[in-house]
């Protein structure tokens, strides 16, 4: 691919050289056709001078002041040149017709009458070094009014050397003279050969100064573009550490210049800025995951917990029962009473421990139940501060696209005026190209890194939700264990007093009969208050697993965070900052 350097040289070359040699050409052919009829006219304006000298000495014949042959020798002398002894005539000099040019006075049937060297000679069947018989072609051209003939034949002073040779041939009907002028196409030509060669001297001298200008000013314009271009490289490859400066050119490639400059400080911070949050996010997805960690340990302990509960409930439930009936044939067999009096004190006692133990399990589960709805509370606040933030990350990353936009503007700009300048500024559309496609690799990383926050910012909002869930459902539980307890102070409170009337009906055994019936009551509220206790406790611990499960969601959601964070920060790191 050639460089603009080199464009632009050949270009101006070419519009330098091609018009200057159209010109210099049709400047010459012009000269050599204006030669050529000025020559021809020459010839013409000889001929009939000669005519008219021809008529001025025929009156003086016929006046008696001169004789015809004195008077044909006037003439041939005036035309050609005095005769001389060996019977050639000397060319005159001071008749000018061309460099070669002479007279030549022939009759209609060809004789030479007067010739510089062929006088006498008949001449109706020459013919010149292509055949032709022009002798008769001029004769004949003379009859019918006079007219010009070409012909080739020996220089008169090299006749080793053949040249296209012009004639115009008129008849003198007086003395019937077939008056020939006649010269060389070359003595036309001398004045347009030296036009021929001075063209080809300017246009040498031309094309070395344009030369050497084209190289100065391609130089000028080819150099920043190739630092440019670099620049455009590197930044390309993510190094944004390159070394730009502003320039202080007002032309195009100074604004081109500037704009790359700008442009690359405008990204350089907004990657440090991406870099700076993207670390944010994943310390925060980091303590996220941890957090959920720690609520799914504490949900499961509960869990546990409320297991334990629901088995000493159903103990207690059992129990209930079977006291119940017991109390059934407590009436009939008042003496059994007296002997299970003891054992129902025992069991009293032991259904008072598992009570309390119950009670102080419930309580500690009211604290955990608590700290979990503070602990999720805390994990729903720091979610939404992270999709705060990832809006954020979306702001920085339309400032990017708009960056990218209007570099992309830029060399659709570039592209446009490069058109306009023609062959000249293919160079700036090479390198306008070259921004629009940068400016689309750019384009192409802010939709990638726009997808990604998106699938962030989707996932915070599940997590939001799914926080926002659990913490409803923590809070129902939480209410549920508070009413366990409340049940449990009341079985406790309720057990109390029946472990206080076993003792009085250990000591009076004879009241147990008359109490019998409250003792009845008072076992069938302590079933009761056990199937709801049981039945609360199974809720709570559905809850709980639910929770649990709603904790599993909430940590698998952070690392999928973090996953995404991560893959935030390989993109963040392919640029040098």
């Amino acid at each position: 691919m050639k460089s603009i350097k080199a464009k632009i040289i050949s270009t101006s070359l070419l519009l330098l050289a091609i018009p200057a040699l159209i010109i210099g050409l049709v400047g010459y052919v012009q000269a050599k056709q204006h030669l050529t009829e000025l020559g021809k006219t020459t010839l013409k304006n000889g001929v009939e001078m000669a005519t008219r000298m021809v008529d001025g000495l025929d009156s003086e014949v016929k006046e008696g002041h001169l004789s015809l042959e004195e008077a044909q020798e006037k003439v041939k002398t005036a035309l050609i040149g005095p005769k001389g002894t060996d019977g050639k005539r000397e060319i005159n000099k001071q008749v000018n017709i061309g460099k070669n040019g002479y007279f030549y006075v022939l009759d209609e049937k060809g004789l030479e009458l007067a010739h510089p060297s062929m006088e006498g000679e008949n001449k109706w069947d020459e013919k010149d070094t292509k055949g032709n018989l022009f002798i008769q072609d001029l004769i004949k051209k003379a009859k019918s009014g006079g007219g010009f003939t070409s012909y080739y034949w020996n220089l008169p002073n090299d006749e080793s050397e053949i040249a296209e040779k012009i004639t115009y041939s008129q008849l003198e009907s007086k003395w019937g003279w077939v008056i020939v002028a006649s010269t060389y196409s070359k003595d036309f030509n001398d004045s347009a050969n030296i036009v021929l060669y001075s063209l080809i001297i300017t246009l040498a001298i031309a094309i070395i100064l344009g030369t050497i200008i084209t190289l100065l000013f391609s130089r000028h314009i080819a150099s920043p573009l190739v630092k440019m271009t670099h620049h455009l490289n590197e930044v390309m490859k993510g190094n944004l550490l390159i070394n730009t400066v502003e320039s202080k050119r007002k032309d195009e490639i100074g604004r081109l210049n500037n704009a790359l400059h700008q442009m690359k400080n405008n990204l350089q911070s907004i990657v440090k800025n991406l870099a700076s949050v993207s670390e944010t996010v994943s310390q925060q997805s980091e303590e996220l995951t941890q957090n959920a960690d720690e609520v799914g340990i504490g949900t499961r302990q509960i869990a546990t917990t409320m297991q334990e509960i629901s088995n000493g409930v159903e103990d207690q439930a059992h129990s209930s029962t079977t006291l119940l009936e017991q109390m059934s044939g407590f009436s009939q067999t008042i003496m059994n009473v007296a002997v299970e009096g003891e054992n129902v004190k025992e069991e009293s006692s032991e259904m008072l421990k598992i009570t309390k133990d119950g009670n102080d399990n419930m309580l500690r589960s009211v604290e955990q139940m608590n700290m979990i709805d503070q602990q999720i509370s805390e994990s729903l606040n720091m979610v939404k501060g992270l999709d705060n933030k990832t809006n954020k990350i979306t702001e920085l990353v339309k400032v990017i696209k708009e960056i990218s936009e209007q570099t992309n503007l830029l060399s659709l700009n570039a592209a446009i005026e490069a058109a306009r300048a023609g062959e000249a500024g293919k160079g700036f559309a090479v390198v306008a190209e070259e921004v629009r496609k940068l400016a689309d690799q750019v384009n192409h990383s802010i939709t990638n890194i726009t997808s990604i926050v998106l699938d962030i910012q989707n996932e915070s909002k599940q997590v939001v939700t799914a926080l926002e869930d659990s913490y409803e459902k923590v809070t129902y539980g939480t209410n549920q264990i508070n009413i366990t307890g409340e049940a449990f102070t009341k079985l406790k409170n309720t057990i109390d007093v029946v472990n206080h009337k076993v003792e009085k009906m250990v000591d009076s055994m004879f009241h147990v009969l008359d109490s019998s019936k409250s003792i009845n009551e008072s076992i069938d509220t302590i079933a009761a208050v056990s199937e709801e206790t049981a039945a609360g406790v199974e809720q709570v611990t559905a809850t709980t697993e639910q929770s649990s499960s709603s904790m599993d969601e909430v940590a698998n959601s952070a690392k999928m965070l973090e996953g995404q964070v991560e893959n935030l920060n390989s993109i963040v790191q392919q640029f040098k900052i």
